[in-house]
């Protein structure tokens, strides 16, 4: 995946260097979760449907 901005090592030792300037805090070894949350509920219409009609399913590929 390409993430603007991010640069990637040009090798192994430079991965492993990098690793070694990240800060203390973000090591620790119970990394705090929030808490799950409910999401809303949608629906698909009509219009939607139609839209993705003429695709074929999984089951139909082959």
């Amino acid at each position: 995946m390409d993430t603007p901005g991010r640069i990637d090592p040009a090798s192994l030792r430079e991965l492993i260097a990098d690793g070694g300037q990240v800060p203390a805090d973000l090591l620790k070894a119970e990394a705090e979760v929030p808490a799950p949350r409910p999401a809303p509920v949608w629906e698909v219409d009509d219009e939607c449907v139609d839209q993705v009609g003429d695709v074929p399913s999984v089951g139909d590929c082959g």
